[in-house]
This record gives C-alpha cells, structure tokens and sequence, in this order.
C-alpha cells in the first residue's frame, strides 16, 4: 500500500507534433523551379492541421525572381461526446474544415549576397470556419537576407491583423 497521505494518480501526457516532407525540382534550366511538399501539425488523438502544396518560382530578369504557391489546408478534429453534442461540429457530423489558399512574393538581389523579398500569403483569405464564416486574415511580409557559402542571415517583418511582428535569425 501507499504510506498515509498519499494518492496514486495517473497522468497522460499528450505531445503535438509537427511534420515537413518539402520535394524540389529544377524545370529546364532558367525556366524555373517546381517544389512541392507537406506540413503537419498534430496533437495525437485531438487536432491536427495540414498543408499540402504545389509552388512555382523562376527569374524573370537579372536580379528578380518571382514565385506563386496553391495550398491545401485542412483541419480535423477527433470526434468524442463533448463535440457530438456540439453544435459547431454539427452534432458530431462534421470532423474537418478545408480550404485552398494562394500565396505569391518576389525577390530582388541587391548584391550577390545580399537579397530583399517581399511577398503576401493568403491572398484569397480561405474560410476555414466550422460554423460560422473564420477567413484566414492576409500577412504580408517583408526581409533582407545575407547568405555565404556556410552561412545565413535573415531579418524579417510580418505584418497581420494590423501588427508588425519581426523575427531574425541565424544559420551555419
């Protein structure tokens, strides 16, 4: 038995996890570039959301470059009886919400090394409400990257919902 005062307990632990398979290909030299690929986000048992998409990018003068991505997002939830009783999850008839989406950018090179890119993600603000119309908001972004053979820079700024968020980072 268990000395006095104490209780036994049981505690599950549930981790998200998160999935990338990203697949790039060359089309004719100068032409441009087809990339295809997939993200998942997972909460076991509970949630998860993927991305499937197709992308092309490809130089259009000496220092730009443009690119233009279709995605197919999808979220699903795992069915119990607090969401079969749910109104939103129409009394447990609907598990999921999809919807395509369009992003496009380009890119300047300033130097050899030296990059700017700004691009809008979203564009057609894909409703992936349940019930209720929930448009994914538009975000545009802007940075300036700094690559060398063995190393990266980037500064980025996000705008969204009428804020700025920035982000910054290193890579070897």
């Amino acid at each position: 038995g268990l000395p006095a005062g104490t209780a036994a307990s049981t505690e599950t632990v549930t981790t998200p996890s998160v999935s990338s398979v990203t697949v790039s290909t060359t089309y004719f030299r100068h032409r441009g570039t087809i990339a295809a690929g997939w993200r998942s986000f997972a909460i076991p048992e509970v949630y998860q959301e993927s991305m499937y998409y197709l992308t092309y990018a490809r130089p259009v003068a000496d220092r730009w470059a443009w690119g233009i991505s279709a995605k197919y997002l999808q979220e699903k939830y795992t069915m119990d009886d607090y969401l079969r009783a749910s109104p939103v999850f129409a009394y447990g008839q609907k598990d999921s919400v999809s919807a395509v989406s369009v992003d496009a950018g380009v890119l300047y090179t300033i130097l050899p090394r030296l990059y700017l890119g700004i691009s809008a993600l979203d564009i057609n603000q894909p409703d992936l409400g349940l019930m209720n119309e929930d448009k994914l908001p538009w975000t545009g972004r802007i940075g300036i990257a700094w690559k060398e053979k063995r190393m990266a820079w980037a500064l980025d700024g996000i705008y969204r919902e009428d804020l700025w968020y920035y982000s910054t980072g290193f890579e070897k």
